[in-house]
């Protein structure tokens, strides 16, 4: 790994391009039409969120106070953090295809995805919340399969997939903010490796066809094989492949008879 220094420079030349890209494509972007405001986004994640997301996590948390132990806890801490690292490069991808644009919400989501790319910096600017709403149906998605999964791992490892999304979601920010505004945790945790660096991003917003892993990283090298091998990142099939993330936990409870009836508590 480089120094620390060495990383500080390496960051800073990655952003003064970034914040170059962003100011001369932000008048264009700002005047594209858009199909749905950044307001409607943010009302429908924050209903989601209290109606839909946050009593599955009430629900899944008493279940983890009655059934589960520390080491489980740690275990599905770690089984989290290792699922969302693959599934953020798949969605990734998934979004970045123009090809989905043309689809009922999915189109919305990839559009106001891909302006990203445009303004790449402007992701370090939005009001925290806002940001941290976004993967709220995704998460309440896969937390809605804990009423139905016996296995106290599986459902712990579902819990912690809603603060790891969140760190793969500031992990994308940080890689995209400035040095001197970038929290002392952000440093931390880019020095360590458990997220990705500014430099290893920026590779993504060079070409747009190679590190798509957004948490820390350490997938991308086989995800790029796979992108240049095997489905290009245009091939719709990666859908295909999301929707097998999202569902996982219920493909496996079938696969090992661990499926029960739809619990409350």
């Amino acid at each position: 790994m480089a120094p620390l220094s060495e990383q500080v420079l390496t960051s800073q030349e990655v952003l003064k391009q970034q914040a170059a890209l962003s100011k001369k494509n932000h008048k264009r972007v700002k005047q594209a039409p858009q199909k749905k405001n950044s307001d409607e986004f943010v009302a429908t994640d924050l209903y989601a969120f209290g109606g839909w997301l946050l009593p599955l996590l009430v629900y899944m948390m008493a279940r983890i106070a009655r059934e589960g132990d520390l080491v489980t806890c740690l275990q599905g801490m770690l089984l989290s953090y290792l699922f969302i690292e693959p599934a953020s490069g798949v969605l990734h991808i998934v979004l970045d295809n123009e090809k989905f644009n043309p689809w009922p919400v999915l189109g919305e989501v990839a559009e106001s995805f891909q302006r990203h790319h445009d303004d790449p910096v402007d992701i370090s600017n939005r009001p925290t919340l806002e940001f941290a709403l976004e993967p709220t149906i995704p998460c309440a998605v896969i937390a809605t399969q804990a009423l139905y999964i016996n296995s106290t791992l599986s459902m712990t490892t579902i819990f912690f997939l809603w603060p790891a999304s969140l760190l793969m979601m500031f992990a994308h920010r940080w890689s995209h903010t400035a040095q001197k505004r970038k929290p002392l945790i952000a440093k931390l945790l880019q020095a360590s490796g458990l997220v990705m660096s500014d430099a290893h991003h920026h590779a993504h917003h060079t070409t747009y066809d190679n590190n798509f892993a957004i948490c820390a990283g350490w997938s991308n090298p086989l995800m790029n094989v796979l992108v240049r091998r095997v489905w290009g990142p245009d091939d719709m099939r990666w859908l295909g492949v999301l929707v097998g993330f999202y569902f996982l936990p219920t493909v496996v409870a079938v696969a090992t008879g661990d499926v029960g009836h739809v619990s409350v508590l």
